[in-house]
Order: C-alpha cells, then sequence, then structure tokens
C-alpha cells in the first residue's frame, strides 16, 4: 500500500509516530509522512527508498505560534485536497491533524489515530474554545479505523462520538527497533550520558514533560526521607521550566534535572535507571481529566524495554495494567510516606519486578497490531 501519515505534531515530541512509520515499512508500505520535525525520524528511516518526507518545520515556541499552527493547518488541508486520492490509505495522527486534513478524508480510505482522549474538538488552534469542529467526530464515524492506546478509552471515545464500533487499540509501543540508543554516540551529549553513567546510588528517573498533570513537588520532598542511596532524575526540563522545578528542587544533591532530549535519543540513558516514575494526576482544560486516569504513557515502553520496574500515580490506568502484569506498584504519589513504602516494596522483591517489566515489552507485536488494523480488523 502506498500510505500518507498526515499530522501537525512534532514527531520529536510523538515517540509513536516514528514507532509506526519504521512499523508500517516494515510491513513493506510505501509511507508519506507529512508531519513538523521530520529531523527526528532516524537516518535508517529517512533513508529507506520507501520512505518519502514533507517536513513541515519546527514549531515556534513565540507569540507566532498560533499563526503558524493555522497556516501550517491550510498548507496540510491543501496537500490533502489536491493529493490525498493518490494514496491506498490516509492515517491522521491526532484529532487536530485530522481536523487540518479536513473533509478530503471523506473521499478516501482512512485511519484517524488518537493520542489524547478527545471529547471534543476546537474549530480553531489547540486551545479551549466554545466553537468545536462538526467534522472530526463525523470523519471517525467514517473512518476505516479510529485508533486509541489504551483499553479503557476505546470505550469512553465511543460513547462520547457514538461511533458504530469500538476503536482499535495500538498501545504506545514508541521505542524504535532501528534506533540504536544504546549508543551514547547518537546524538545525546557526552555531558548527559556521562552524568548516568557515572551515577553511583540508585536513579528513579522520570523521563518526560512537566505539564500541569504531573506534580513533582512531593517526589522531591519524598528525597528528603528515602535515603542517601538514591538519586532523582528529573529528565525533560526545557529552559522555560527550569526555574520553576529548581525551586522546587531547593539545592538537593540527591535531586539531578536534566535538559529536554528529543526522541528517541533519551534512551540512551534510560538503561541507567532503577526504578521509572509515572506520576500523572487530572487537570481540567481541553482534553479530559480522563486522560490522567486512563493514561497510556511511552514511558511504561520505554521503562519497560530496559526492565525497569515502575511507580505510577493511583489512577485506573496504572493500576489495572500493574494488577494484570506486575511489573510496578500504585501509590498516592502526593503523600510522601506512600511513596517511599513503595519504592520499599519494589526493592523487597525488585528481581520478579524488572523480569514482569521485561516480559511486558516482549508481550506486545506492533507490527501484528497495525497490520489488523490496515485490513480493518
Amino acid at each position: 500500500m502506498n500510505i500518507l501519515v498526515a499530522g501537525v505534531e512534532s514527531m520529536g515530541q510523538y515517540p509513536p509516530i516514528l514507532a509506526l512509520c519504521e512499523t508500517l515499512l516494515e510491513l513493506g508500505h510505501r509511507v508519506t509522512v507529512m508531519e513538523r520535525d521530520c529531523a527526528a525520524l532516524p537516518q535508517e528511516l529517512r533513508n529507506n527508498p520507501n520512505m518519502e518526507i514533507i517536513d513541515l518545520g519546527k514549531r515556534p515556541s513565540d507569540a507566532l505560534r498560533v499563526l503558524d499552527d493555522i497556516a501550517i493547518e491550510n498548507k496540510v488541508k491543501r496537500y490533502c485536497i489536491n493529493n490525498a486520492e493518490d494514496y491506498d490509505l490516509v492515517w491522521t495522527t491526532s484529532d487536530i491533524s485530522a481536523r487540518a486534513c479536513g473533509r478530503a478524508l471523506f473521499r478516501v480510505k482512512h485511519v484517524m489515530q488518537l493520542m489524547e482522549l478527545a471529547e471534543y474538538v476546537p474549530a480553531v488552534t489547540v486551545r479551549d474554545m466554545p466553537f468545536h469542529s462538526l467534522v472530526v467526530p463525523e470523519l471517525a464515524r467514517r473512518a476505516h479505523r479510529v485508533v486509541v492506546p489504551e483499553y479503557n478509552r476505546a470505550f469512553i471515545q465511543q460513547a462520547w462520538w457514538r461511533l458504530e464500533r469500538r476503536p482499535a487499540v495500538l498501545p504506545n509501543k514508541s521505542v524504535l527497533k532501528s534506533s540504536d540508543s544504546d549508543n551514547p554516540v547518537n546524538g545525546i551529549s557526552q555531558e548527559i550520558y556521562s552524568k548516568f553513567k557515572s551515577e553511583k546510588r540508585k536513579i528513579i528517573l522520570y523521563q518526560g514533560v512537566f505539564s500541569a498533570d504531573r506534580d513533582f513537588s512531593k517526589l522531591i520532598a519524598a528525597m528528603d526521607v528515602i535515603g542517601q542511596d538514591y538519586a532523582l532524575y528529573l529528565m525533560g526540563v526545557k529552559n522555560c521550566e527550569r526555574e520553576r522545578i529548581e525551586a522546587l528542587r531547593d539545592g538537593r544533591k540527591n535531586v539531578v534535572l536534566i535538559p529536554f532530549v528529543p526522541a528517541p535519543l533519551h534512551l540512551a540513558v534510560t538503561k541507567f535507571g532503577h526504578i521509572g516514575l509515572l506520576p500523572y494526576k487530572p487537570v481540567y482544560g481541553r482534553q479530559s481529566p480522563l486522560n490522567a486516569l486512563y493514561c497510556a504513557p511511552n514511558k511504561v515502553w520505554e521503562y519497560s524495554k530496559y526492565g525497569l520496574p515502575m511507580i505510577g500515580s493511583e489512577v485506573p490506568g496504572l493500576s489495572s495494567l500493574f494488577s494484570i502484569h506486575g511489573l510496578g506498584v500504585t501509590c498516592d504519589i502526593d503523600n510522601v510516606a506512600a511513596f517511599v513504602r513503595a519504592v520499599q516494596q519494589i526493592e523487597s522483591d525488585y528481581e520478579t519486578y524488572s523480569n514482569r517489566s521485561q516480559q511486558y515489552f516482549d508481550s506486545v507485536d506492533l507490527s501484528e497490531l497495525v497490520q489488523k488494523i490496515l485490513e480493518g480488523d
């Protein structure tokens, strides 16, 4: 098949899009990817003769962002109007991406992937607003397949958008086979790599964004109790967030801040972790608070690739995952004593948790799942 992967996301911030492209190529399809920041694609994928790239550039971080978003959406819309029917299938990578492609998708076989739970889609931009798109839910109802990353989300999305068929579940297993993430000379700085490699303490690791649904104040406070055998590594701190996180850190030597490293380069240091963190708290905005309750973290797969046991917030999405597969412990992550007990529980049977984590990673075959979605299964 000749497949267009279309979206307006920054690929370095959405590892599942990278994994999707790799999987489609692995299945023998010709892939045109139209996204932002396509430089995040590993060289092996960029050099694949079956891969064509339409790079929409980097998203600006200043006051021009909204205008740039509108301009990029118009560019995507024009491309789909003129070219969508040249492809056997168009795979959009978010609700906003489907909105950008627009009504041209009614004329083609379309897979709509939803990275987040979306009760409604704003008519323009990604911000909360009273005007909603009526086109995107209708595109979902007519799609070849709607795809979500978590089991419970499939039922919720079906109910919200009145979908005749429950969405398929494609987990965010976003670790690339083609990425040489074990090689430090792959774009991550030698300084960051050496800091991880030379750490003698057990690393409690968080890799990700520092958004409103992730509160680190109590985790940082817990480091006063947990002892000097551990270090909390917070990886992904951008310059605009550093002052706030530094204030929380308050000079603690066992809390280490690491800058943001784009996917998949950050995986070069994941293997040095001892325990992986998954803190989630519901927030209210355009995206539903159910996003955090039924979370589908990329980090589960990044940690489990290296057999890291995990500690996560006590939310249904993680509680059910951990109780079924036994790869970690959930707790009230806003309670210092509860977090310390969770660390102690992991340590009491570390090898078992680690082995289950690795087994969970090995249990999911993305190629098989993607092939079923393409077939409409």
